[in-house]
């Protein structure tokens, strides 16, 4: 039970231990937290590693653990041990559907508030696997090295899993131009002033964290 309470207290390894001995058992819960993963896994391949695998098996089986012999102290616990869930976008939802029809595929539908915890719990899982990179295209032509100071900046900020420069504006994200005029109308365009670079910046890293933000969601 410590393991639900204080899971930072508990080693990345332990855990994978404990998702290799879940592979192992015959225990029916055992048994279903496998089938889980595996239509998980075949349904979302980033999550299709063995150190993946046995993460997921450890937190699926730890909860459905938790859940059978706790009973109905457990109501208590809930908004504790499982994340609150929030969608917001016709994209998530359609992915919630999909959890959904996962896991009703495997557990009784009897339980149907342990169902909508659990689906949050994967969700928020899934949600940690997503690797989004925002396409930035740079226009700026005030100056003589504007693009190459602002690209070493941005370079500097953000890490090169979450920010792209690229080279085709129609395919970006953001367009970041000194110039006033959109260069692609259908592509978000922030307007950066070298004259007040700070402010700009300032305003700048914020859109990008918004963006990046919509749409890892």
């Amino acid at each position: 039970m410590i393991c639900c309470f204080l899971p930072h207290s508990i080693a990345s390894q332990q855990k994978i231990d404990f998702g290799i001995a879940v592979e192992k058992s015959s225990n029916p819960i055992c048994q279903r937290a496998r089938k889980l993963v595996k239509r998980l896994t075949d349904a979302y391949p980033v999550i299709a590693s063995e150190e993946k695998k046995y993460m997921y098996h450890y937190f699926i089986a730890l909860a459905t653990i938790l859940v059978t012999v706790s009973e109905d102290m457990m109501l208590g616990f809930y908004t504790l041990l499982f994340p609150n869930l929030l969608i917001d976008t016709d994209i998530a939802d359609k992915k919630m559907t999909e959890i959904q029809q996962i896991v009703g595929s495997v557990f009784p539908a009897e339980n149907e508030r342990f169902n909508q915890y659990l689906c949050g719990l994967i969700y928020t899982l899934l949600q940690s696997e997503a690797k989004e990179q925002l396409l930035v295209y740079l226009q700026m032509n005030q100056t003589l090295t504007g693009n190459y100071h602002l690209k070493s900046k941005l370079h500097q900020t953000f890490s090169h899993e979450t920010l792209q420069i690229t080279e085709k504006p129609e395919k970006a994200d953001l367009i970041i131009t000194d110039w006033f005029e959109a260069l692609h109308p259908s592509v978000p365009t922030l307007y950066f002033d070298p004259n007040q670079e700070n402010e700009s910046w300032i305003e700048l890293v914020k859109s990008i964290q918004e963006l990046a933000m919509k749409k890892k969601l």
